[in-house]
């Protein structure tokens, strides 16, 4: 069996940021940071940033027998890391610095990719940029929001829809680029009686790709419907509600060259894991989130058309504040 493998995803900002985001095989957020830099040169503000991935916390994760690899989009920083090249003499001891952590750490490894994809660590370094303190957050909380109203219909915005639970469909060319962030998600549930036993309800969502005759998981997200320590009855004003959202956690990874995918939305069981059947699932939606082109709002997200993602500068039709 192949070991667990979690993935480092950093960003350096030229304004002083440094950030990154650490996820596992499934594209879970294990671990977030963002700290300010200064003003430093591009190579100078990478090292710092990988320096602070090579945090003594992954050594817990080592231990659990998961292999961590930091991915740079520095090419210069990581030959100098892994000893290609000789490396600027003021760069020195930071580099010695790394290995040194990398050393300890055992497993961790620091690779190249020219196309960082995370769009998410991208927000997070410009974010450290204005900041004169560092964060990091091991429990990360994810990055989403929801926003529930009364209704029966899937929202125009979402471009894919579904009258049932599961939506199949053929995604555009090119669809996981740079600007990539994830997937806005939408669900329509109906309560029977306008009332509905609750201490937490949430609504799940799994992303397939299909790769030859058969579908993958890749990824999963939720929308936290409900979330209350107290049990009993709470009435709804409304047959159906409609819930949107966005979860950074639901991110794919390893895709490959796959277009074609399927969604899956099913409401989780009621609190003492019996099915619920006081509420059903009536309609879902997916739309594929980007990130702004320029970064003039920090932690903004821009909804696109699915057939305007090759587009060098596709029109933006709604800007969503998810924070």
């Amino acid at each position: 069996m192949a070991p667990l493998e979690a993935c480092w995803a950093l960003q350096a900002f030229g304004g002083g940021g440094g950030g990154g985001v650490l996820r596992n095989n499934c594209g879970k957020v294990l671990c977030e940071f963002s700290e300010f830099v200064g003003c430093k040169d591009v190579v100078s503000a990478e090292l710092l940033t990988i320096a602070k991935a090579c945090s003594p916390a992954l050594s817990k994760l080592e231990l659990m027998g998961i292999r961590i690899v930091i991915v740079s989009d520095c090419k210069q920083a990581v030959d100098w890391i892994n000893g290609i090249g000789v490396g600027d003499w003021k760069y020195w001891q930071l580099i010695m610095d790394i290995r040194s952590s990398l050393g300890r750490l055992g497993q961790t490894t620091v690779e190249f990719n020219s196309r960082n994809t995370n769009s998410y660590a991208d927000i997070l370094a410009k974010k450290g940029a204005g900041r004169n303190d560092d964060s990091v957050d091991l429990d990360a909380p994810p990055l989403d929001t929801i926003i529930c109203f009364p209704g029966s219909e899937v929202p125009e915005l979402f471009s894919f829809q579904s009258m049932e639970s599961v939506i199949t469909v053929e995604l555009p060319t090119d669809w996981f680029n740079d600007n990539f962030v994830g997937f806005a998600l939408c669900a329509i549930v109906e309560f029977q009686d306008h009332k509905i036993d609750v201490q937490e309800l949430k609504i799940f969502c799994k992303c397939k790709l299909k790769s030859g005759d058969e579908y993958e998981d890749v990824c999963s997200g939720t929308l936290d419907a409900f979330a209350d320590l107290r049990h009993g009855t709470r009435y709804i004003g409304s047959d159906d509600l409609v819930y949107m959202g966005f979860d950074n956690r639901m991110y794919p990874c390893d895709i490959g060259d796959n277009s074609e995918a399927s969604f899956q939305f099913y409401i989780g069981p009621h609190y003492n894991g019996k099915r619920r059947e006081d509420c059903k699932l009536k309609k879902c939606g997916v739309r594929l989130m980007y990130s702004q082109d320029h970064g003039e709002f920090i932690g903004s997200f821009s909804s696109v058309k699915e057939e305007d993602v090759t587009h060098p500068h596709p029109k933006r039709l709604k800007v969503m504040e998810f924070h």
